[in-house]
């Protein structure tokens, strides 16, 4: 019988990855399971990289879609910022309120704060910090190696398209921005002039 990994919060906020007695067989078979398993074997850190670090094929279980949201959401900050990561800002609400809300049934669910969503973000962007660092190869390279799926957000590319109609300028050159991962596991693209019109101030019309 396969058994079922899932996620647990111990009562000091301690974010572990459990094992049960059933499990779905289709997902216990995947690759990404078993990196996810090996990464929360050594420490949270390496297992919620590990979730970020590819996508999963079929049905993911709810704790596990959670925390594999809250880990894609770190790395895309990283991407767009490897020293400073930005944390979600959930207005009136306060820090980290939409996560607390949304937080599926888990065993230790109540002891989820917006606190401990904040030292697990911290503890993830230290582990993440000293792997670079290993590496010695700078955080562009990192990425590469370890989660090339990430590789692009956070930078501006450049594409060659074909222009059919125009046969005296049959290519033209097109910028676009990567802001995110898509729940699919693909990069979105935008035009660059509206990154450039997000980031600006809304009295910079210039």
């Amino acid at each position: 019988m396969t058994r079922e990994f899932g996620m647990q919060l111990t009562p000091s906020g301690q974010l572990l990855g459990t094992e049960s007695a059933e499990g779905g067989p289709e997902i216990q078979a995947s690759s990404w399971l078993e990196r996810v398993r090996a990464g929360f074997a050594e420490n949270a850190e390496a297992g919620l990289f590990a979730m970020a670090a590819t996508r999963p094929k079929g049905t993911v279980e709810a704790g596990l879609a959670y925390w594999r949201e809250f880990a894609c959401l770190y790395l895309g900050e990283f991407c767009k910022n490897p020293t400073a990561p930005q944390m979600p800002v959930d207005g009136l609400g306060g820090p980290w309120a939409s996560w607390l809300w949304s937080v599926p049934p888990m065993p230790g669910a109540e002891y989820l704060t917006a606190e401990v969503l904040e030292r697990i973000w911290r503890d993830l962007h230290a582990w993440v910090q000293a792997q670079v660092a290993e590496l010695g190869e700078g955080s562009e390279e990192w990425l590469a190696r370890f989660a090339p799926d990430w590789h692009q957000v956070g930078r501006v590319c450049f594409h060659l398209a074909e222009r059919k109609s125009d046969a005296r300028h049959p290519f033209a050159f097109l910028a676009t921005y990567a802001p995110r991962m898509g729940k699919k596991g693909r990069v979105q693209y935008q035009a660059l002039s509206k990154a450039l019109a997000a980031q600006a101030d809304a009295t910079d019309k210039a």
